[in-house]
């Protein structure tokens, strides 16, 4: 609610401020300027402080808005300078700064930070974004700036300029509406949506503004701004409630292949597609061609740069992802549990050494080997319902008898899941089995020392309850013996014997 009270706030002030200085259109179009320009700096200077928070491609996300952001920073100072001259054009060398400005948000959603960090993908995505803005920087060039540095035939430069700015705004509300969907379960959510309104707001304003510049009705300090201002408010916004980066995930999959490839190289390849296939459907004079011409070969050079950049990042990942596999490989054949991997149909796809060891057989032979093959007899049918347990819930676990190659068998500890492809189908399970001969081993010496345990237990007892009648006995005949003198002509060994007699204990 702070938020939203703060930009009602400086919405007030800034109407205010242009409705106050309404006859002194100097001073109008500089304090509209001003705070305009402000309001682009307070989002630069929040991202700067927050961009500690925010790693991998979320940091890289607002990276690309507040460059865009700075970048229409000195395209609007040119503006202002140019105003407050009595020059003021909206196609001059300011423009392209205000353009490129526009690029940042538009390829700054290739960077999906709804996916999470993805710190290993940071690059190859860095490269994509690149590779993007050279293709918008490249249109806006060829189509706005070139024609309007050269005197050339054709449609008016900034008749085309208002049309490009509405397409690219177009594409940003789309996009983002798009990452709000896509965001949905994510924390990444609510800034999407206060992204996405901000941009839409900005895309049916802009018609109202287009149509006033197009008929030389706009004047800073208007409600013709708010096509800036309440995009620039929900950018602010949205940078201020973004949550702090979480850790990522510790296998998080880094896409690579020939897709990624295609993603950066798809820009790179429309450049001398465009700028070569509109030399002659749309001709400008030939000094102007001319320098299209250049303009089209300089930023292939640059593409076919980016392409590279790319294909190293690339390379990179893949080098990576081998490491990585070969770690995990290492681990899983220095582990002492079994592992065991089948494909659906139950065939062997692969054994660690420990499960090698366990079973008696070579790889080789387990490769023509399926699973009910490796289980005791008569136990072959279990295989069907682990499968369908495992589809169904995802796991398995459980007691398996495995037949070693000499036909001896062990009693294994299972745990089973399965490994699906893109579209959910089980492809291969995999089993974790732990030998429990041992444990079962000392389980029935524990059982069996508890049997001797209560054993003794119940001979104690017993010995307890005759103790007893029998402590009774012993003593009623001391006092026999020491109340009967005529006792007397008793053997002194017996009466030894009964006096020295051991009491039970108790």
């Amino acid at each position: 609610m702070g938020y939203f009270l703060s930009g009602i706030l400086y919405l007030v002030v800034y109407l205010g401020a242009g409705a106050l200085l309404t006859g002194y259109p100097l001073a109008q179009s500089a304090v509209a300027n001003a705070l305009l320009l402000g309001l682009a700096i307070a989002f630069c200077f929040v991202v700067l402080y927050r961009r500690r928070q925010w790693q991998g491609t979320q940091r890289l996300f607002w990276d690309a808005f507040a460059v865009g952001m700075a970048m229409w920073c000195v395209g609007q100072i040119g503006f202002t300078v140019s105003a407050l001259t009595g020059q003021r054009s909206w196609v001059q060398w300011h423009t392209m700064f205000s353009l490129c400005g526009g690029i940042g948000p538009v390829v700054a959603m290739i960077a999906r930070p709804y996916r999470g960090p993805r710190k290993a993908a940071t690059p190859g995505v860095s490269v994509d974004l690149i590779s993007f803005a050279l293709l918008m920087g490249f249109v806006y060039a060829y189509f706005i700036m070139v024609p309007s540095v050269v005197a050339a035939a054709g449609p008016s430069p900034q008749a085309t300029l208002l049309a490009l700015v509405q397409l690219q705004r177009f594409i940003l509300a789309a996009g983002l509406a798009y990452c709000v969907w896509a965001a949905r379960a994510t924390p990444w959510r609510r800034p999407f949506v206060l992204l996405a309104s901000g941009a839409a707001a900005g895309f049916f304003l802009r018609l109202a503004t287009s149509e006033a510049i197009s008929h030389g009705q706009y004047r800073e300090g208007t409600f013709y701004d708010l096509a800036w201002i309440i995009p620039y408010l929900c950018y602010l916004w949205a940078a201020l409630e973004t949550s702090p980066s979480e850790l990522d995930s510790p296998g998080e999959p880094v896409r690579g292949g020939w897709r990624a490839v295609a993603v950066t190289a798809a820009p790179v390849f429309l450049i001398p597609f465009i700028g070569f296939g509109l030399l002659r459907l749309q001709p400008i004079g030939e000094a102007g061609d001319s320098v299209r011409l250049l303009l089209t070969v300089l930023s292939t050079v640059c593409g076919l740069g980016i392409l590279t950049l790319r294909l190293s990042a690339e390379s990179g990942e893949l080098e990576r992802a081998d490491a990585r596999i070969r770690m995990m490989a290492a681990a899983t054949e220095q582990t002492a549990d079994l592992i065991l991997i089948t494909r659906a149909n139950g065939q062997f796809e692969h054994a660690n050494d420990a499960c090698v060891q366990a079973l008696g057989y070579t790889r080789t032979e387990l490769s023509g080997m399926t699973l009910p093959e490796l289980l005791q007899r008569g136990l072959e049918s279990i295989v069907d319902h682990i499968g369908q347990e495992v589809r169904q819930k995802g796991i398995w676990r459980g007691t398996l008898v495995h037949r070693r190659k000499d036909a001896t068998t062990f009693p294994a500890s299972s745990t089973v899941v399965a490994l699906r492809n893109g579209q959910g189908k089980v492809t291969h399970f995999v089993g974790v089995e732990r030998d429990v001969t041992e444990d079962l081993r000392l389980r029935d010496q524990l059982v069996h020392s508890e049997r001797l345990s209560a054993v003794g237990e119940l001979v104690a007892g017993v010995a307890h309850e005759i103790n007893n009648p029998l402590q009774t006995i012993i003593g009623s005949v001391e006092l026999m013996i020491e109340e009967r003198p005529d006792l007397s002509s008793v053997s002194t060994v017996a009466r030894a014997r009964i006096v020295r007699m051991p009491r039970p204990s108790r």
